[in-house]
Order: structure tokens, then C-alpha cells, then sequence
């Protein structure tokens, strides 16, 4: 009798074992199936640039810009006094710029 015991008390742990690792890879491919929460979306590029924001994307100084500018080789958009750069219109700019190697 103790022998019949001690076979189903093994039997039962093997059992107990067998079903805590089928439930915990059971858990991993859950987890591993769960999709990757997507991150929050960035805030959206600014429609114009100032000129000091234009002169950085372009990585030449602010004054470079305006001699650019008031040569009329850079669109500006103005809106009052204010000077504005459309970032399209610096990079068909950049583009154009490659195309003549200068």
C-alpha cells in the first residue's frame, strides 16, 4: 500500500512538473506573440523654417543664408517681415545644387 502511495504521489509531481512547463512555454509564446506597442507619434516637422533652423539644416551659417536669399537663389516665403523657408523648397535647392556641382 505504501508503495502504491508513494508511485502515485511521483506520478502525480511528474504530472504537477509536466504541467508547470507546459504552462510557462505557454506563457513565453504568449508573450512572445503579444505585439510590440507601437510609440507615440513624433510631433509633425514644422511647415516652415526660421532662418537660424533652415541655416542649421543646411549646415551653413545664418549669414550665408541671407546672401543666398537676397540673391534670390533660395525661395523664401514672407509673411510680413517674417522670412520663412519651406524645407521642399531646400531640398530641390540641395538637388539642384548637386546637378550643377557647384
Amino acid at each position: 500500500m505504501v508503495d502504491l502511495f508513494a508511485e502515485r504521489v511521483e506520478r502525480t509531481a511528474g504530472t504537477r512538473a509536466t504541467m508547470l512547463r507546459e504552462m510557462i512555454q505557454s506563457d513565453a509564446l504568449i508573450l512572445c506573440s503579444v505585439p510590440p506597442v507601437p510609440a507615440p507619434p513624433s510631433a509633425p516637422a514644422p511647415k516652415l523654417l526660421t532662418a537660424r533652423d533652415a541655416a542649421k539644416a543646411l549646415a551653413i551659417c545664418e549669414k550665408t543664408l541671407w546672401a543666398f536669399t537676397d540673391r534670390g537663389e533660395i525661395p523664401v516665403v514672407r509673411i510680413g517681415r517674417s522670412v520663412r523657408y519651406d524645407p521642399q523648397d531646400l531640398s530641390r535647392w540641395i538637388e539642384f545644387r548637386k546637378r550643377i556641382g557647384a
